[in-house]
């Protein structure tokens, strides 16, 4: 009976201790800055009520988070924490308390701790008797709760863990391609200015076409880019009636003329 009872204690113990704490993936969520504004934005969607979010694992979180975002995924907010592993679920849960529609996520195991302490086990005692005097008897009932004091020690293993969360972006790209400053250095040793392609969004004029990511342009339609910001002045302003843009690129030591052909 004892070891019964003492199989049904550390069950207890188990469950206390991973059961009553909050999801890490929802105490430790980090909302981005521009998440508000995308709740008011018709390009953006989000998780409808009764929809299941999607969920996949990632080997290289960085990585895949430049897939989701060519495949015009809008990340919204990231967990990460270390502590025991959690369940898939409480992904799941996570991506829809904020309305999700993919949820990218990883573990890497870290290191075994030993969890100790005590757990108060309340134990209830029924009594019943009688009670004799002058007068006659008397029977009686009634119960008697007392708290005992359970220590445990368990080893559990810890992981770091992290989520990114994502919605979906809407809006149609009409070149489909985004870049960043050349490094200095960079720019000395090629001798050129211009903009370094780091992603291309699918099903855009620039996922038609033969440019890549790291290709670095160095002209549009004959008029030498500076920088990212004279490169988004110049398409920002790009006639509507035109129907190709040639981009000159560097790839390498090579140059190239890239055709744009546009909706």
């Amino acid at each position: 009976m004892n070891h019964i009872f003492s199989k049904l204690i550390y069950l207890v113990i188990i469950i206390f201790i991973s059961g009553c704490s909050v999801s890490g993936y929802q105490s430790y969520y980090k909302e981005y800055p521009i998440t508000k504004e995308l709740h008011n934005n018709k390009d953006a969607q989000f998780l409808k009520d009764g929809e299941v979010p999607q969920v996949y694992y990632s080997d290289n979180l960085n990585a895949d988070m430049t897939k989701m975002a060519s495949k015009h995924y809008l990340p919204i907010g990231y967990s990460s924490f270390n502590g025991k592993l959690s369940d898939v679920s409480e992904v799941i849960e996570q991506a829809k308390k904020v309305k999700a529609v993919l949820v990218l996520y990883t573990k890497k195991y870290t290191n075994t701790q030993n969890v100790s302490g005590a757990y108060m086990i309340p134990q209830t005692n029924y009594m019943s008797g009688s009670a004799y005097g002058t007068g006659g008897y008397a029977t009686f009932q009634g119960t008697q709760t007392t708290n005992t004091l359970v220590p445990y020690s368990i080893n559990q293993s810890r992981f770091d863990q992290e989520a990114v969360f994502f919605i979906k972006g809407l809006k149609k790209f009409r070149f489909g391609i985004h870049a960043e400053d050349i490094s200095r250095d960079k720019r000395i040793e090629l001798g050129e200015t211009g903009a370094l392609v780091t992603l291309i969004f699918e099903n855009t004029p620039a996922y038609n076409s033969d440019i890549l990511v790291n290709d670095i342009i160095t002209y549009v339609d004959g008029i030498k880019i500076k920088d990212y910001n004279h490169l988004k002045t110049i398409l920002a302003d790009y006639s509507l009636d035109k129907k190709n843009i040639i981009f000159k690129v560097l790839r390498g030591k090579e140059e190239k003329d890239i055709i744009l052909t546009l909706d």
